[in-house]
């Protein structure tokens, strides 16, 4: 069956050669549907049902210890990560710029000690930026926050939610 076209397309030149080879080599792979009707695509949706957490980036609040010889106050990094209710990843996402500038400010306006390990006290911060959360979303949103000292590495599936959610 193949024969009478690549002798027709012999005298036509190799463009139309390559157009038709690649023209056959796509017709036989497999729609990317079909691929996920099989189960290929095991991926979890971003925006699926269920729980998701999402870390973002640090933020750098003003600590209470001795200040500099300027009398400048010191900023230490905090890593807020957040959890959302069932099916509120969307949402999250889409209010993702408020809820930061919220915990900003929330974070700024409270009085934040750090010990001699240079660890920030974080007891108290969880209630104080889920409030902060709430106020700039709404309570299906957002279940639950963890305010964690430092800046721990993300990971890479942690990236691309944040991507996603840019």
């Amino acid at each position: 069956m193949l024969l009478p076209i690549l002798n027709c397309l012999k005298f036509r030149g190799p463009k139309a050669f390559m157009v038709l080879v690649i023209a056959l080599a796509t017709g036989f792979l497999p729609a990317p549907s079909a691929q996920a009707a099989e189960g290929g695509g095991s991926k979890k949706s971003a925006f699926g049902p269920g729980e998701h957490e999402l870390q973002l980036p640090p933020i750098w609040i003003p600590v209470n210890i001795h200040k500099n010889r300027s009398g400048a106050p010191q900023y230490a990094p905090v890593t807020v990560n957040l959890t959302s209710r069932d099916g509120g990843m969307m949402n999250m996402c889409y209010r993702l710029p408020y809820i930061i500038e919220a915990l900003v400010f929330a974070l700024h306006e409270t009085d934040v000690k750090m010990d001699r390990q240079r660890n920030i006290d974080t007891t108290g911060l969880d209630g104080l930026a889920l409030d902060a959360a709430i106020k700039a979303t709404d309570r299906k949103t957002v279940k639950s926050i963890k305010v964690v000292s430092g800046t721990p590495h993300p990971t890479a599936s942690n990236q691309d939610m944040l991507s996603l959610c840019r």
